[in-house]
């Protein structure tokens, strides 16, 4: 999907395509649908690039704060609570697995350990 970062809200493309609000928003429930790297969030239409770039941000401000609110991101993004705790799983995740790397890495177990598997 190409748009503008990954996400655009669906009234921009009434203004950018010159077209009628509810065609673009049939087309864009069809591709949610049909596309599993799409997401239709409050009338915008949402590309996985976008999510794995927030995602990446959010992890970062972890890495840097140790904590962030739901509010805070909700507010910054302006996307609903919802779809910013679903991505902030992801980022929980990685960092998980980034802790878990550089401490088989620092205790000199091979990655492909029973005490990661198990």
């Amino acid at each position: 999907m190409f748009v503008i970062l990954g996400r655009i809200n669906l009234v921009e493309l009434v203004k950018l395509l010159g077209v009628d609000l509810n065609q673009i928003a049939a087309r864009a429930a069809e591709i949610e649908r049909t596309d599993q790297n799409c997401s239709l969030v409050l009338g915008q239409l949402i590309d996985k690039t976008y999510v794995t770039r927030i995602a990446e941000e959010i992890n970062e401000k972890l890495l840097q704060q140790g904590q962030i609110t739901i509010g805070e991101l909700t507010r910054h993004y302006d996307l609903p609570s919802d779809f910013l705790q679903m991505v902030s799983r992801i980022c929980i995740l990685y960092l998980y697995v980034f802790f878990v790397y550089h401490l088989c890495l620092s205790l000199h177990l091979p990655l492909y350990s029973p005490f990661i598997c198990s």
